[in-house]
């Protein structure tokens, strides 16, 4: 399967001012290193890479061409702005056959239509797990079927099907929970009335009263 190639330029920028600069006139900065290679810094067209980015994320395998020159890499990790989600830095990772590789991959909870949301309240826990393995074997979501999840159930990473996939070594913590189905919890009519106060007008004192008996 072809691999989707993205174009990339060296850049120089070393200052905030100038990544800031760099920013402004349509370019996202980034970071292209390897065990086998020195760390190049890198430009791209911002528009290009969010548009890929609508479609890919973080563990996707592409070529990244420089100079003329092509590179295997993995989208390592991509960082944006907290409060406008404008992107802002995008990391490389080169990759090379047979060498194995560590990444934190997405969750994808799966079949959640199964789940009765009107009675249960399904929670997710953890949205990533690490995981170490070849190259060619790497893939963009850790998909996680949760249709049989039944109520009080907590979904460890020992429990996901990838822990029995020989192709990956999972290093997240095995007993770290994953996502949780419990009851949901609903208001009953009784306790509106029990949080309901009473009026009572006759054990109000009618001003002047008093006076008036006197």
């Amino acid at each position: 399967m072809t691999k989707e190639l993205l174009k990339a330029e060296a850049r120089n920028t070393q200052k905030k001012s100038e990544v800031k600069d760099l920013r402004k006139s349509g370019y996202v900065p980034g970071v292209l290193y390897g065990h086998h290679r020195e760390p190049m810094k890198l430009q791209v067209d911002t528009p290009h890479m969010d548009k890929f980015l609508k479609y890919h994320g973080i563990g996707t395998t592409l070529n990244i061409e420089v100079g003329g020159n092509q590179s295997l890499v993995m989208i390592k990790d991509v960082q944006r702005d907290v409060i406008k989600g404008t992107l802002m830095h995008v990391d490389f990772q080169e990759l090379t056959a047979g060498e194995k590789v560590r990444i934190k991959l997405p969750i994808h909870f799966v079949n959640r239509d199964a789940i009765d949301s009107r009675t249960t309240v399904f929670q997710e826990i953890m949205h990533e797990i690490e995981v170490q393995t070849l190259p060619k074997d790497l893939v963009e979501t850790i998909d996680v079927d949760v249709s049989n999840l039944a109520i009080g159930d907590s979904l460890k990473v020992m429990d996901l099907a990838i822990i029995k996939d020989d192709k990956y070594e999972v290093l997240s913590e095995l007993d770290h929970v994953v996502a949780t189905l419990s009851h949901a919890k609903v208001a009953t009519a009784e306790s509106d009335e029990e949080e309901t106060s009473t009026f009572d007008a006759t054990s109000v004192p009618v001003v002047g009263q008093e006076d008036t008996e006197e």
